[in-house]
């Protein structure tokens, strides 16, 4: 058997009125300690849960009570004995344990101890007798059979018989003495039979009970028939015992639960009431949502249409952008033939100029000429006058040749420079015409950059607008769901008003439960003391 160490030696003391509980499963593995448990053990919930049940076990308890424990327990039977367990520390703490199978499905699903402080003189006699038995020394009477009811009282009549007749047989007949033996005998018998009879049924019944010696004797101090009688008493007292144990256990916890229940319910209540009260507010702002998403949804068609009409109107400005551009570019042309007739005129005036500087020559020539002619002809006296008139009208042609042809060259040259000028307005002319053209592409391509941006704003107000139909239609499930979870929250918060009632009242029941196991295990605490 393992051994827990270390031991101390040192008891240590509970209050008379602690419920020891435990249970395990049917292989010895604990299943739940109580309070109590675990205050005087030491040991923490987390060190004995799932953790063997020999874990208190003390090394001075001797293996033939563990023995005879677990194969009571095992053939579905209660078992009750004095027990020695170890605290986690080293000391230790004596208890009345009564251990009781509990059965499911006619199969053994867990075993339950109650434990209870012994009385002092029942500790001195188990602890005596359990060193006898681990040093292997019982007491020599221990295994004597020790004689009945019904043996003792054949004795004593046989006794009583033999001194009556050895008083009566001096003074009387011995056929009337054999007569009187013969009667007290039969006397004797039915008066035995009719003590023992009862006595030995209830001796039968209480074996059915429990019929342990070791047991009986560390109870009792008995080993005869009264002893097994009151152990039986015993057993059955401990059982009642065990079931008020586990009863004051329970109701301790259905007590504390109740508590804790009857917080959550109020907890839940006032949830109810702050969620019933949100869901109030959920449900106005979802009214308020939804209008607004109706009219976002206007906003977003009336967005689209005026994108529709913006998207026409940059589609009609890229086109007129477009026949201004080629009248623009049929206007440069026409820019460009007219600077080329001006330039061919300005060539035309250079020559123009060049042969009236041939004709200022020949003028000057002819005025040259006139004047020989003129000193000729005065040199020839009557006979130049003739010729004198023909060279002064050929000065004078020759003068008026010239000073025309001053004229022409002003009039040719004012011409030039307005041709002048009026070609280099014309270049400035195409140039601007050719920047405008420029322009109106570069309007044209940001015209068409407008349309498909315009075209791209439809769409999004499109899918916009279907986006926030949607999301209205949502909205307004959304609504219905709210309010659906108000008319809930309504109903549940009822409901918690009535659940908060019947919490209040099981809380109550509980309390009274408890109190009255509480009042039964006193009342076992104070009989076992007695």
């Amino acid at each position: 058997m393992k051994k827990n160490l270390p031991v101390t030696q040192q008891e240590k003391e509970f209050d008379a009125k602690a419920n020891i509980l435990s249970t395990t499963n049917p292989k010895g593995v604990i299943t739940y300690v109580n309070k109590d448990f675990i205050d005087i053990s030491g040991f923490t919930n987390d060190e004995l849960i799932n953790k063997n049940h020999n874990v208190v076990r003390h090394p001075d308890m001797p293996e033939l009570a563990f023995a005879d424990l677990w194969a009571t327990i095992k053939s579905g039977k209660s078992w009750m004995g004095v027990v020695k367990n170890r605290c986690k520390d080293g000391s230790h703490y004596w208890v009345n344990a009564f251990v009781t199978p509990i059965m499911k499905n006619g199969a053994i699903a867990e075993f339950q101890s109650i434990r209870s402080k012994p009385d002092r003189s029942l500790v001195k006699h188990a602890e005596r007798f359990y060193k006898k038995i681990n040093s292997g020394s019982l007491p020599w009477y221990f295994n004597i059979p020790v004689p009945g009811l019904k043996s003792r009282l054949v004795g004593a009549v046989a006794l009583m018989l033999y001194a009556v007749l050895f008083h009566l047989v001096e003074g009387i007949e011995p056929d009337a003495a054999w007569q009187g033996l013969g009667m007290g005998v039969l006397m004797s018998a039915v008066m035995i039979y009719a003590i023992s009879w009862p006595f030995t049924k209830l001796l039968a019944a209480s074996r059915k009970v429990v019929d342990n010696k070791v047991m009986q004797y560390v109870y009792t101090g008995r080993r005869d028939d009264m002893g097994q009688i009151m152990l039986a008493m015993k057993l059955l007292e401990a059982e009642g015992g065990g079931i008020v144990g586990r009863l004051a256990d329970s109701s301790e916890q259905i007590a504390g639960d109740s508590e804790q229940l009857r917080h959550a319910v109020d907890q839940s209540h006032q949830g109810l009431e702050a969620m019933f009260s949100e869901t109030n507010l959920v449900a106005t702002a979802m009214t308020e949502m939804t209008s607004s998403i109706q009219e976002v949804a206007r906003n977003a068609q009336d967005a689209s249409e005026a994108a529709n009409n913006a998207h026409e109107q940059t589609s009609i400005g890229s086109q007129i952008v477009n026949e201004a551009t080629g009248k623009i570019n049929d206007l440069a042309a026409l820019v460009e033939e007219s600077a080329g007739v001006i330039r061919d005129l300005e060539k035309e005036s250079d020559e123009i100029s060049n042969i009236l500087t041939l004709i200022r020559e020949i003028a000057t020539q002819t005025s040259l000429l006139a004047l020989n002619a003129t000193i000729e002809s005065a040199r020839a006296g009557e006979a130049g006058k003739g010729f004198a008139v023909v060279a002064y009208e050929v000065k004078t042609l020759a003068t008026n040749t010239h000073e025309a042809i001053v004229e022409i060259e002003n009039m040719i040259s004012n011409l030039q420079g307005h041709s002048k000028s009026a070609a280099e307005k014309m270049v400035d002319g195409q140039k601007q015409a050719l920047d405008t053209v420029e322009q109106s592409k570069k309007v044209a391509e940001s015209l068409e950059a407008v349309a498909s941006a315009v075209g791209m704003i439809n769409n999004l107000n499109s899918q916009i607008a279907t986006a926030v139909e949607e999301q209205g239609a949502a909205a307004e499930e959304i609504n219905r769901s709210v309010l659906s979870i108000r008319n809930a929250s309504e109903s549940n918060m009822e409901a918690s008003t009535e659940t908060e009632a019947s919490s209040s009242s099981l809380n109550n029941l509980a309390q009274e439960l408890k109190g009255l196991a509480d009042q039964f295990w006193d009342k076992r605490i104070e009989a076992n003391s007695k």
